[in-house]
């Protein structure tokens, strides 16, 4: 048994810790629940890429009745990540106002 580790291990090029980490963040991603943003059935792995290659804003409050998702949560992402995540998006109004003032500024520089 052990050497079927090492040789799949070596087939892709991982160290040991390297291999048994990528194992656990995926030890969840057949579990499946109802997503209220999706409206259908979708499984963890889909939870954990959602934003932009990172967890989905409302991971915690879905998936907290069947693992340990803030456990799982810090040790797999960063707290720059989480804080990514769980940030509040920007209220329209505010993302819209940015966005016109970049174009004013590059309007300026163009004249």
């Amino acid at each position: 048994m052990v050497h079927s580790h090492i040789l799949s291990i070596r087939a892709s090029e991982c160290t040991p810790l390297q291999w048994e980490t990528h194992k656990v963040i995926e030890q969840h991603d057949h579990k499946t629940l109802r997503c209220p943003r999706v409206g259908g059935e979708v499984n963890f792995k889909y939870c954990r890429f959602e934003n932009n290659m990172l967890p989905c804003r409302w991971i915690v409050g879905c998936w907290k009745m069947y693992i340990d998702i803030n456990t799982f949560l810090e040790d797999h992402y960063s707290k720059e990540e989480l804080d990514r995540v769980f940030d509040p998006p920007k209220p329209k109004i505010q993302s819209l106002v940015g966005l016109i003032e970049k174009v004013k500024k590059a309007k300026k520089k163009n004249d």
